[in-house]
């Protein structure tokens, strides 16, 4: 708290002194929100050092990214280095970048940018889209939005993959077009009506160039698996094997599409990508952890199952999956949360927590059970893959039951501070837990409505 305070009150005095400690702490995940807003007060003495910053390629990722989006409120002087940074081999910075020009240009209306490169990446993306939707084999992106989230981790994540490619490539659009006409046409040539999207995708046949609409208007038109791939020959893309989109998933550079592939490499004992899964295993990030699972699967031929203990970030985030206000989270998401998710072992009669205890985690049982307790009745069990103490990570009021480990468990814990610090650093699973809370209260509503 104080610290918080400390950092509010730099950006409130406009503290110049202060830039270069309070850019340092953008390496520091718990400074980082509030370091990052601090420097965005600053505005202009801040500048030149958050590019330094962006552009340095041995800082981390996460905080590069945190300098990008303060460069997006900056000057238009700042869209050289962010243009610069669209090339990035990381693709969560590169889009990071992509975004904070787009903001610039919305802000400011003064950004010179190359429309042939522009329509170059753009058709990467497109690229892609077509391979992730061939393999998903559900036909155009309609009929994707509409299909239900497969339960396999590598479909899931191809889907996801999917729609941030396709964002990606409107907000490339919106640097050379008009930003709130891409903006409507975006949302529109996603709608569930027809008309809608009929009307967007003939104002994106009227406005773009032919090389990038091409491509683009059969993503967005109805067609079955069927229709799609003969759509996708007559652009000269083929379908995959499933080895190819493996393949192409562990060059990626984005680390989770890595790890998700290094795991289903593992799990389909695909024994012909074993030299390219090998060579991610030298390392000590996440992906080097899954990555020598799969060796060590694929040298014994016995393939990758989730484990009781000690899970890497692939198992923990599966893990999650059962946790309500996750449900809306991508699987990258998940991810995130799984990297402060810590495993717990505990004994029989064990006790979590006792009710009036102030509440400051959730658990995911792995295995084992716990039950719950109010005074002595015995109210619940929590099994195997059931979460329970959900609500702590919003709320402080007081645990209402005890919880006690009914036999030899393994819990992950996902603490409350740590969940929150989180959420301050990724907009995108506040996005996803608001989501998965409103469409709980619709659910409450319904039930309240129909008993009236």
């Amino acid at each position: 708290a104080a610290l918080d305070a400390a950092l509010r009150a730099a950006g409130g005095a406009r503290a110049a002194g202060l830039v270069p400690s309070l850019v340092e702490m953008l390496s520091d995940r718990r400074c980082r929100p509030r370091a990052a807003e601090a420097l965005r007060d600053i505005g202009q003495p801040s500048m030149e050092q958050l590019s330094a910053l962006a552009m340095d390629d041995g800082a981390s990722v996460d905080a590069r990214i945190a300098a990008v989006r303060v460069l997006g409120s900056g000057d238009a002087t700042r869209g050289k280095h962010l243009l610069a940074l669209l090339d990035a081999e990381d693709p969560r910075l590169s889009y990071a970048a992509l975004r904070a020009l787009v903001r610039l240009r919305s802000r400011t209306g003064d950004l010179a940018v190359d429309a042939e490169q522009v329509n170059t990446r753009v058709r990467a993306a497109l690229d892609d889209i077509y391979a992730n939707l061939l393999a998903l084999e559900l036909g155009s992106w309609p009929e994707v939005q509409s299909a239900e989230t497969p339960a396999g981790l590598l479909e899931r994540t191809l889907m996801e993959d999917a729609g941030e490619q396709l964002d990606r490539a409107f907000s490339l659009l919106s640097l050379t077009h008009d930003i709130d006409d891409l903006r409507a046409a975006r949302k529109g040539a996603t709608s569930p009506l027809k008309s809608t999207r009929a009307s967007s995708i003939e104002f994106l046949d009227n406005v773009l160039d032919k090389t990038v609409k091409q491509p683009l208007l059969p993503l967005l038109e109805s067609a079955d698996a069927g229709q799609f791939e003969a759509a996708a020959g007559r652009e000269g893309v083929q379908k995959e094997t499933r080895e190819g989109t493996l393949g192409r998933l562990l060059e990626s550079g984005n680390p989770w599409l890595r790890s998700v592939a290094c795991w289903t490499v593992g799990t389909e004992l695909t024994e012909s990508l074993g030299e390219r899964v090998k060579a991610l295993a030298d390392g000590d990030d996440d992906t080097a952890a899954v990555a020598k699972l799969a060796v060590e699967a694929l040298a014994k031929g016995s393939a990758l199952e989730a484990r009781k203990m000690g899970l890497t970030v692939i198992e923990k985030a599966l893990k999650l999956q059962t946790v309500d206000v996750l449900q809306r989270a991508s699987s990258e998401d998940l991810g995130h949360v799984a990297q402060i998710a810590q495993e717990v072992e505990l004994s029989p009669g064990t006790e979590i927590y006792a009710e009036g205890d102030s509440a400051d985690a959730l658990f995911v049982v792995i295995s084992g059970s716990v039950k719950l307790l109010r005074g002595k009745d015995e109210i619940g069990t929590v099994r195997e893959g059931e979460a329970f103490g959900t609500w702590a990570l919003f709320d402080e009021a007081p645990r209402v039951a005890t919880a006690k480990a009914n036999e030899d468990t393994l819990l992950l814990k996902v603490d409350r501070d740590e969940f929150l610090e989180l959420l301050a650093d990724r907009v995108d699973i506040v996005q996803a837990v608001f989501r998965a809370m409103v469409s709980r209260l619709r659910q409450l509503a319904d039930v309240v409505q129909s008993s009236i």
